[in-house]
C-alpha cells in the first residue's frame, strides 16, 4: 500500500491491473489499496476517478483469463486435464454451469460475474477464451462490470466502510 501510495491514480490503476492479473491467484486489489489511498490522500483522491481507474485496471487484468483459455484450448486438444479427485465433481459442475451462462447469455454473464467478487469470474474468463468470444465483447462486458465493482468499492472506501472479503 505504501508504495502505490505515493503514485495517487496511477498508483490505483496499477496495484488493480496486478491484483486481477494473476489467473486462480487471489490478489488484494482495489479494497486494500484504492481504500487505503482515498483514506490517506483525504480529499485529494476523488472517489469517482479512483473507481474507474481501478475497474479499468481490473479489466485490462483480466486479458490474463481470456488468453489462458484460448492458449489453454489448444493445449486441451492435445490431452485430456482433469482436476484433482476430491475437488473433480464440484469444478465439472461448476465448469458446467458456466460453460451454460457463456453459450447463452456470454456477455451478461461476463458482465454480472465481473461486477460481484467470485472465483467463478475466472472460469467465465476462461470460457471466453476457449470459446473464442470477441475479444472486444469480451471487454466491454468486463469494463462494465469491474467499473461498477471498482465505483462501489471506492465509495465505500471514501465514506470510511471497508469490507475486505470484496477484493
Amino acid at each position: 500500500q505504501d508504495r502505490f501510495a505515493t503514485f495517487g491514480y496511477g498508483g490505483v490503476f496499477l496495484a488493480n491491473l496486478a491484483s486481477t492479473a494473476t489467473v486462480f491467484i487471489p490478489v488484494p486489489g482495489l479494497t486494500a489499496v484504492g481504500q487505503a489511498l482515498i483514506i490517506q490522500q483525504g480529499d485529494i483522491l476523488n472517489p469517482v476517478m479512483v473507481g474507474l481507474l481501478g475497474g479499468t485496471g481490473m479489466a485490462l487484468g483480466e486479458v490474463t483469463a481470456y488468453g489462458a483459455g484460448t492458449v489453454g484450448s489448444e493445449v486441451a486438444k492435445e490431452g485430456n486435464i482433469e482436476a484433482p479427485r476430491l475437488v473433480r465433481p464440484l469444478v465439472q459442475r461448476v465448469i458446467r454451469w458456466i460453460d451454460w451462462l457463456m453459450a447463452r447469455h456470454g456477455f451478461a454473464t461476463l458482465l454480472v460475474l465481473s461486477a460481484i467478487p467470485n472465483p467463478a469470474f475466472e472460469l467465465a474468463g476462461i470460457t471466453a477464451g476457449v470459446v473464442r468470444m470477441r475479444f472486444w465483447r469480451f471487454m466491454l462486458a468486463v469494463l462494465i462490470g469491474k467499473n461498477l465493482r471498482g465505483l462501489l468499492l471506492a465509495f465505500l472506501g471514501a465514506y470510511g466502510v471497508d469490507i475486505p472479503y470484496l477484493t
